[in-house]
């Protein structure tokens, strides 16, 4: 394994992650999970750390953090709002779900927020599909949301943001 010298705080707790975990077939994910759940996010200077570490170029793991819907490259609100977009969740009108929950927060799927408080997301499937159209708050999901229900979700978020 190769020495490395981290200049920050989230590089070299990249470093500290990668050490410790013992089964090198898990531990790239031990650490990108373990990073989300800290940051929220996973933040560049430690893409760069696990690049460095798996001796890949950076864009290899950014597409690979890109890939899974549990990861994000940026910061996310105090909240994320999950809209799956699966298949059972699309035919059941999740795309007009989006477009509602765009409208009452003010913001693009992808964005947070100006307060920083909550982020909309689209997600490609959340296992879900018996109570289609999903969306996940936090950790709750709620099953069969009609937009109807998207304004009670969204002060919900906005509740859970300013705890």
């Amino acid at each position: 394994m190769r020495e490395i010298v981290c200049e920050n705080a989230a590089a070299a707790e990249a470093d500290v992650l990668w050490r410790s975990h013992p089964d090198p077939a898990g531990r790239l994910f031990f650490v990108l999970n373990a990073l989300q759940e800290r940051h929220r996010y996973i933040p560049a200077d430690a893409v760069d750390a696990l690049a460095r570490l798996v001796q890949v170029d950076r864009a290899e793991v950014e597409a690979f953090v890109r890939f899974f819907d549990a990861y994000s490259l940026s910061e996310v609100g105090k909240c994320l709002i999950e809209v799956c977009d699966g298949t059972a969740c699309h035919a059941r009108g999740s795309d007009r779900l989006l477009l509602k929950f765009e409208s009452l927060l003010g913001i693009e799927e992808g964005q947070t927020t100006a307060d920083g408080q909550v982020t909309l997301k689209r997600v490609h499937c959340v296992g879900s599909c018996s109570s289609a159209p999903v969306v996940v708050l936090g950790e709750e999901a709620f099953g069969r949301v009609r937009v109807s229900r998207v304004g009670d979700i969204v002060e919900r978020a906005v509740r859970y943001g300013a705890e």
